[in-house]
């Protein structure tokens, strides 16, 4: 949660605001008793399994779990940080984050970025209205060889600046901007002499850069000759930096129907696939594939294909782009274009039919690897083949399944005559303590801890019935603290409860997972809101069953550490006397587990 947002504005936010409307604006929203029911947008079904609750002003998936309140629903429908959706959901509810700003760094902060966002909207248009004047006409002309409609144009706001020293910026004061706002934004550039400034764009056709959430953050222009540089960015501001942003990614992320995003290097590689229908397209604004490109983009898909240049430049920038990528855990895919093209000229060329050749026969990443080292060698001869399956073997071996590696490794025997047998043995000599480590890894780790998950959903079942009234918490902290929760994400929530009630303060569930939102998950409290519980009809008695749960958890952790304890004295020749102690207090706990077992009974909550 970001600092200069006071908590108070946030309750104040999602109290102003009504989640139903809010996902209905979204979803096709039915009532069903209390709630409102829909298909979840968050996972494929067929019934809808989506719910929400005007009264708890919160929503949950029984089917994928997701939930949380309409904070939540934004960053999670929108794909926004919790910043970014608090700011939407305060403009849509008339909430002034400005005013609230107490800071006057912050404050001033806030207030820049807001005046460059109505520079950069302002020079768009102003950018757009010059190229459909007498001055565009070269421009057009270059767009229109170009192949670029004017519905493209309209859709990518494309402009043109003029060739005039200081005409945006003075355009720019002139509409009551200070100049050295206008100098932040990138725009303009101050003189040498410090006595005024000049355009930073000149003689170019101009290409808005949107962000993910639609603001116009930033510039690029192309030349219309052969002068360079081809393509000027703006520089890094307040509000735009290159190495966190996609171009076209807030159009491209609406565009998913197929799964997938394309990635290409250049603006006119964007445009001309988007004009052809191929919209799930964004190009990295002339760098390399940066680490926060690559999370930008996993917000919206995990499949990405890269369409960059078919020249060596471009396979380069392909393979460090794929590493990024797959660092990021997306499954990473690459089409091969001829020699010398790029996606501009293709689609151009060949036709948005063959274009989806090639993006069905896009190679994953492992196989675009081999590809590349292929090239290196020629397999005709024996030296060839034997050291093109040494470099393959290496990039294979880092491959974590099995059966993947085991097929990537038969493909290298089909390719190169040398059997399996040899490529597994050069694998396990050269890499021998990563086998021997994997051999040993996690031996018990994958076994499921029975008494470990009833005693967390013990937890949870104390904690959705203290959440729902005052006379359960009462009940409860009488014979269990909050720090006796071993969960810690449950133990944060039964903090945040206790010292609620104990303020006497209300506990709401839209508020308190606003408020919890940097410690704990919304999916997870929601989950513990929406636990189902009718089934035990006498509530007391579920409590009761769920706190001998937690007690009996806690004592069998004593137990062992005092176990342990022993062992450790013992083989050090400790002690007599604290064994001694210890051996006491292990058998009154034992004692005690035996009486409880005894006295339990009545229904269970596994």
């Amino acid at each position: 949660m970001s600092s200069f947002i006071p908590k108070n504005l946030i309750e104040e936010i999602v109290s102003r605001t009504d989640i139903v409307q809010i996902v209905s604006e979204y979803l096709s929203l039915k009532r069903s008793g209390a709630n409102y029911i829909a298909l979840c947008p968050f996972h494929d079904e067929k019934t809808p399994s989506f719910s929400v609750s005007p009264d708890k002003q919160i929503y949950h998936c029984f089917g994928c779990g997701v939930g949380g309140n309409v904070i939540n629903f934004i960053m999670n429908i929108e794909k926004l940080d919790f910043v970014e959706a608090v700011s939407l959901l305060a403009e849509k509810a008339g909430v002034n984050l400005y005013n609230a700003v107490s800071d006057d760094v912050q404050k001033g902060i806030v207030n820049e970025r807001k005046i460059l966002y109505e520079i950069n909207k302002t020079a768009a248009e102003y950018f757009n209205k010059n190229l459909f004047s007498f001055h565009g006409k070269e421009a057009i002309d270059y767009l229109t060889r170009r192949g670029i409609t004017k519905d493209t144009i309209e859709i990518f706001k494309i402009g043109y600046a003029i060739k005039e020293w200081q005409d945006l910026t003075d355009f720019l004061i002139k509409k009551g901007f200070k100049q050295k706002y206008v100098v932040k934004s990138g725009l303009a550039v101050p003189r040498k002499n410090r006595k005024g400034c000049y355009d930073r764009f000149r003689g170019r056709i101009i290409i808005p850069i949107f962000d993910h959430i639609g603001k116009i953050i930033g510039f690029g222009g192309r030349v219309l000759d052969h002068s360079l540089p081809k393509y000027l960015n703006t520089p890094e501001t307040l509000v735009f930096d290159k190495g966190s942003m996609l171009f076209n990614i807030n159009n491209a992320k609406s565009k998913l129907e197929n799964g997938y995003i394309i990635i290409v290097e250049g603006y006119m590689d964007v445009i001309s696939l988007y004009q052809e229908g191929i919209k799930n397209v964004v190009a990295s604004l002339g760098t390399s594939l940066t680490q926060g490109q690559a999370n930008l983009i996993k917000r919206y898909s995990n499949n990405i294909i890269i369409a960059y240049d078919g020249d060596v430049a471009g396979q380069k920038a392909t393979l460090r782009g794929m590493d990024v990528l797959d660092e990021a855990g997306c499954n990473v895919s690459v089409i091969n274009f001829p020699k010398g093209m790029d996606p501009d000229d293709y689609i151009k060329k060949m036709g948005h039919k063959k274009f989806y050749d090639l993006i069905n026969t896009a190679l994953p990443l492992i196989d675009y690897k081999l590809s590349v080292i292929q090239s290196r060698y020629n397999l005709d001869t024996v030296q060839g083949r034997s050291e093109y399956a040494a470099d393959a073997a290496n990039l294979i071996n880092n491959i974590k399944s099995s059966i993947k590696k085991d097929a990537y490794i038969k493909k290298i025997q089909q390719q190169t005559g040398i059997s399996s047998t040899a490529i597994y043995d050069y694998i396990n000599r050269s890499n021998k303590k990563n086998i021997i480590g994997n051999n040993r890894y996690n031996k018990n780790g994958n076994q499921k801890d029975v008494f470990v998950s009833a005693n967390l959903l013990a937890e949870k079942g104390i904690l959705k019935a203290i959440i729902e009234d005052m006379d359960s918490f009462r009940y409860v902290s009488n014979i269990l603290d909050y720090e006796q929760f071993s969960d810690e994400n449950n133990r944060i929530i039964a903090e945040y409860i206790y010292k609620r009630y104990r303020s006497n303060e209300k506990v709401v569930p839209s508020v308190m997972i606003s408020d919890l939102a940097d410690n704990v998950s919304s999916d997870f409290i929601t989950s513990i809101i929406e636990m189902d519980t009718t089934q035990f009809t006498d509530k007391i008695k579920f409590i009761d069953d769920c706190i001998k749960r937690v007690i009996e958890y806690d004592t069998n952790n004593e137990i062992r550490k005092i176990q342990e304890q022993i062992r450790l004295l013992e083989k050090q020749k400790g002690d007599v006397d604290k064994i001694e102690i210890l051996l006491n207090r292990l058998m009154t706990l034992k004692q005690h587990q035996i009486d409880c077992r005894r006295l339990e009974g009545g229904k269970s909550i596994e």
